[in-house]
């Protein structure tokens, strides 16, 4: 059982590690992005591109996270079913959100009159697409406390459900600026906002898997 645990758990680093360091990565430049914006650094283009960033962080994060799912789940056929369509729908969810952000980011890109109530709509979206992300994350840890509980499963998926408290907030937060900003209550700043908190979210998430899967290697 031991030498399955640790064949998962390998199999696991391998397939989501660099999935989760895009991801951060992402977050990380589409954090800066926001912030230049906010301060008057040529937010109609800085802003648009960060949207852009966190439409394919979001989708990459499906992805991943849709991975690390199967993987926890391989070798135990009673679940698979579950787990598949667990993983299917809600991942195909958090892709549309991450595509339909990054279409309103291009256009926003391109310019026009309408470009703050695009993005204003953007935040939204991405707001809906961070709280999915969190309910799946939730439910994917309590799955694999409840009937795969092996020591170095638990330990790599518990890192990203720790965060997804915090990306109900960020997730509520954007959603809530994003109204705002369409209800044209100060809207530039309130979708620069939105995007920053966005941004910092996907940001933490995939960082917070990266340093749990490398940290042990690193000491």
């Amino acid at each position: 059982m031991e030498v399955l645990s640790s064949s998962h758990h390998a199999r696991m680093s391998e397939t989501t590690a660099g999935g989760w360091l895009t991801e951060g990565i992402g977050g990380l430049a589409a954090v800066v992005l926001s912030i230049l914006a906010l301060v008057g650094v040529l937010p109609a283009v800085l802003a648009p591109i960060a949207a852009i960033i966190i439409g394919v962080a979001l989708m990459i994060g499906a992805g991943t996270t849709a991975a690390q799912f199967s993987t926890v789940m391989t070798g135990r056929p009673e679940v698979m079913a579950d787990a598949d369509t667990m993983a299917g729908s809600e991942t195909a969810g958090e892709v549309m959100f991450g595509i339909a952000g990054i279409v309103l980011g291009i256009i926003a890109l391109i310019g026009g009159p309408t470009t703050l109530n695009l993005l204003a709509i953007t935040v939204i979206i991405f707001g809906a697409g961070i709280l999915l992300s969190s309910g799946r994350t939730s439910r994917l840890a309590a799955f694999v406390g409840r009937r795969a509980a092996t020591g170095a499963v638990v330990r790599d998926v518990m890192p990203r459900a720790a965060s997804a408290g915090f990306e109900v907030l960020v997730g509520a937060g954007a959603i809530v600026l994003g109204i705002l900003a369409v209800n044209r209550t100060d809207t530039a700043t309130m979708v620069y906002v939105g995007l920053l908190s966005c941004a910092a979210a996907i940001m933490a998430t995939g960082a917070s898997f990266w340093s749990r899967v490398f940290g042990p290697a690193s000491r």
